[in-house]
C-alpha cells in the first residue's frame, strides 16, 4: 500500500453484488501486513444494484453497520470500483517525462477505452519501457465512468468518510499480491 503511504490510518471498502467487505490492516511491505479489523455483511442484491435515493440510504446504512461491528474507528477509506464498471488497458506511447506521458495519455485514451474521454475518469501508471520497443514505455491505464465514480465517492462522503483513493478492484487485488510476494 505504498501508494497510500503517509495517509495514516485507512480501510478497504469492497460493495460486491451480494456482500460488503471491509479490512483494515497494519504494517507495510517491509515489516509484513497483520489484520487489524475486518467485516462482511451479506446482502440482497437489491440493494447493492438499487441506485434510487432509498437503495443508497439502505446501502449507507449496511456500510455504517459493517463499519461499526468491525470495531474500525478510522474515517479514511479506499474502495474498490467494481471490474464491471471500469475499463483497463495497456498501451504504449513514445517515452517521455511524467506530465507529457499524462496528456499523451489523455490524448491516446479514446482508442482505448469504451467511453467519451470527458464521460470517463482516467488513471495511469507507468509499467516501464516497452519490451517491444525500447523508445516506448509500456503504460496501464484505467477508467470508469465519471459520474458513476463522483456519485460513490458523494455517498461514501455523505457518511462522514474521508475517500482516499478509489482503485478498480482488480488492479487492488494484483497489487495487494504482488505486495506480500505471491506472483
Amino acid at each position: 500500500m505504498s501508494l497510500l503511504r503517509g495517509v495514516g490510518d485507512f480501510f478497504a471498502l469492497d460493495i460486491g453484488t451480494n456482500s460488503i467487505r471491509m479490512i483494515q490492516l497494519s504494517g507495510d511491505v517491509e515489516k509484513g501486513w497483520a489484520l487489524e479489523k475486518f467485516a462482511y455483511v451479506p446482502v440482497d442484491k437489491k440493494i447493492t444494484m438499487d441506485d434510487s435515493e432509498q437503495g443508497r440510504r439502505k446501502l449507507a446504512e449496511t456500510i455504517l453497520g459493517a463499519k461499526k461491528q468491525a470495531g474500525i474507528t478510522t474515517k479514511n477509506i479506499a474502495i474498490g470500483l467494481p471490474a464491471r464498471k471500469t475499463y483497463t488497458a495497456i498501451i504504449e506511447v513514445p517515452n517521455a517525462p511524467e506530465k507529457e506521458l499524462a496528456k499523451t495519455v489523455k490524448y491516446e485514451a479514446d482508442q482505448y477505452i469504451p467511453m467519451a474521454v470527458d464521460d470517463a475518469k482516467i488513471d495511469f501508471a507507468v509499467l516501464g519501457v516497452s519490451p517491444n520497443d525500447n523508445t516506448k514505455a509500456e503504460i496501464l491505464i484505467s477508467s470508469t465512468d465519471r459520474a458513476y465514480a463522483e456519485e460513490r465517492l458523494e455517498d461514501i462522503e455523505m457518511l462522514g468518510l474521508n475517500v482516499i483513493a478509489q482503485e478498480p478492484e482488480p488492479i487492488a487485488m494484483v497489487r495487494a499480491l504482488a505486495q506480500i510476494g505471491v506472483e
